[in-house]
């Protein structure tokens, strides 16, 4: 899996967010779906994490 620098760092540059959760979101988000994972678990996992 790949995360580009870049994307995620303009994201951050232009939202109020901390990078580490932007970080943790995108890397839910890639894995989440590498393994089919729905929009619903996908939520669920990212609140069991905050």
């Amino acid at each position: 899996m790949t995360l580009f620098r870049r994307p995620i760092l303009d994201y951050w540059s232009e939202n109020d967010e901390a990078l580490g959760d932007i970080v943790t979101h995108v890397l839910i988000q890639e894995i989440g779906r590498n393994f089919g994972l729905s929009d619903d678990t996908l939520d669920e996992i990212e609140e069991a994490v905050e």
